[in-house]
């Protein structure tokens, strides 16, 4: 889907005012554009409309907000300061969260507010020194989305000096409200011994993060694997497996017998297999253009030497000698590596193995209220090898070592034994405790404590992002009714870069040492883009899994 800009600055008074794109709250569930009455009304009842949420991955539009008004830049017209998004941990609402979070809900559903998430959120400036000083603003704000032209201006002001009101009567008086538009969205070969063609290959080994899809023509990405017995199944969410129509979430799925159709999976799906291919030309082609350039750089070395000329600035014959060695190698390997994926492209080549169990998926399932959304692919026979060799690893290779860990391990006496792993596949081993997710233990600047995380996902790779320390809120509309689940949020924390978008899902998300967080199930934001990621927490659902099929342990 491709993306519509915010207007550059608000109209200024006395002159004729801007005309704006059609609207940027686009989402894949089409809305409507908006007029430009409806874009003047907007920006004449709250002046930040399109600058307070400038720089985040969607640019969500903010309805509005109580408080401080974020401050902007000013000069010949008006310039707006990206933010980003940060975790909140360790605040005293915390206590009472979860009945400050039920009675918000349940003030926005009494007033046919038709919202989409609650997030509990801190917003901050985005690093650039022309800003100076950043801005000092509150250390929590409810952050709720609604869906997009579903709220005039005016009902928007309401509705958050409402839930204002809400908070104080809490003692919260020093927390903020902001409205913004936002939509839900719920999104075999061996692994390649030498690294630099790790990330070209990966798309087609079973790795986690494994880029999944089906006859259906649904994508999705695979968690972890567990045994079960002499067989091994992988994770994902079942929305993902399953066909898309509501009757089939309402019940159970699962392979008993030889005479039941099976769903077969195929790694990767068709849209990635396209993609990842064209991946493996677009480097081919640029090896051979490389040893193209090289060999003209060889010839006129050689040339100049013969002259007793200068030599250019690249060096001696030796020198491009050398590099065409190194080129050719790689030449020979891309072409192997694009005749074995070129042979891959009927689905019944790739496929890992088929749909053996989708549990019916519940929103809000108690007592705890988290979204029940997973499934398992039993692992073919003749796949079981290739599986087991190296099944719990994810693949973080798109992130190179040193940004990895100055990003990840920002305290370099917090790093303990940690090793970035050779061959950028990152084992994946134990469960973050409950306990951890609201008290984290890793460490940033002035002692203050985050969890770090990443994943890997079919549509946007590796990805790191930071835990926030209170559970969102979601509200998830299905045939006449809406559902409401609590969740685990992910913000990035890489300014302009989302953690995840329509296609993650299914993805198992885990700290910077490898242990299992949460499996990615939905993102909210303002279009395709995603402001913040939701997981269902992963000390529950193994929980939930074991209960149902005891035997299963997770694979080492």
């Amino acid at each position: 889907m491709s993306e519509t800009k915010r207007p550059s600055t608000p109209p200024a008074k006395g002159k004729s005012k801007a005309t704006y794109p059609t609207s940027p709250s686009s989402s894949p569930t089409e809305s409507p554009p908006r007029t430009q009455k409806q874009f003047d009304e907007l920006l004449e009842a709250y002046a930040g409309a399109f600058t307070d949420f400038y720089g985040l991955p969607s640019n969500p539009i903010c309805l509005y907000k109580t408080g401080q008004r974020f401050r902007h830049l000013y000069g010949h017209g008006e310039f707006k300061i990206p933010r980003m998004l940060a975790p909140v941990v360790s605040h005293p609402i915390a206590d009472n969260w979860d009945e400050i979070v039920s009675e918000i809900a349940t003030h926005l559903d009494a007033n046919k507010v038709d919202w989409t998430s609650i997030d509990p959120v801190r917003f901050k400036e985005q690093v650039n020194a022309l800003n100076g000083p950043p801005q000092a603003l509150p250390e929590l704000y409810i952050w709720i989305g609604v869906e997009p032209l579903s709220l005039t201006p005016a009902k928007a002001k309401d509705v958050a000096h409402n839930v204002k009101a809400i908070l104080v009567r809490w003692q919260h008086g020093d927390v903020e409200v902001a409205l913004r538009e936002s939509t839900l969205h719920r999104h075999m070969l061996p692994v390649v011994d030498d690294v630099r063609y790790a990330k070209e290959w990966h798309p087609f080994t079973s790795a986690i993060g494994v880029y999944i899809g089906n006859s259906l023509g649904l994508e999705g990405t695979g968690a972890v694997y567990y045994h079960m017995g002499n067989k091994m199944m992988l994770l994902t969410a079942a929305h993902v497996i399953r066909p898309p129509i509501e009757s089939s979430y309402e019940t159970v799925y699962q392979y008993k017998n030889p005479s039941q159709p099976k769903m077969a999976v195929v790694v990767p799906g068709k849209d990635s297999y396209e993609s990842a291919t064209a991946a493996v030309m677009d480097k081919l082609e640029h090896v051979q253009d490389a040893i193209e350039h090289t060999q003209w750089s060889l010839t006129r070395s050689i040339e100049e030497q013969a002259a007793n000329q200068p030599l250019g600035q690249g060096g001696t014959p030796d020198v491009y000698e050398s590099l065409l060695k190194v080129l050719s190698a790689d030449l020979a390997t891309y072409k192997e590596l694009h005749a074995a994926v070129c042979r891959l492209k009927q689905d019944n080549l790739r496929t890992l193995g088929h749909v053996s169990f989708a549990d019916q998926i519940i929103y809000g399932d108690k007592p705890h209220g988290y979204t029940r959304d997973w499934g398992l692919v039993e692992i073919a026979p003749g796949n079981l090898d290739l599986v087991s060799s190296s099944p719990n690893k994810i693949y973080i290779g798109d992130i190179d070592k040193v940004k990895y860990i100055a990003t990840m391990f920002p305290r370099g006496d917090d790093r303990g034994h940690f090793v970035y792993p050779k061959s950028r596949f990152l084992p994946v081993h134990g469960i973050v405790p409950k306990a951890e997710l609201s008290c984290p233990t890793h460490l940033i600047l002035h002692d203050d404590k985050i969890l770090y995380v990443v994943k890997n996902g079919r549509a946007t790779g590796t990805t790191m992002g930071a835990m926030n320390g209170l559970e969102s809120r979601t509200r998830t509309k299905l045939g006449h009714g809406a559902y409401q689940s609590m969740e685990l949020m992910v913000m990035t924390i890489v300014a302009d870069i989302t953690f995840s978008k329509r296609g993650d899902s299914g993805a198992a998300v885990v700290d910077r040492n490898g242990r299992l967080v949460g499996l990615l199930t939905a993102g909210g934001g303002a279009r395709a883009n995603t402001d913040v990621t939701y997981l269902t927490p992963f000390w529950w659902l193994n929980s939930v899994i074991k209960n149902k099929f005891p035997a299963a342990h997770l694979c080492k």
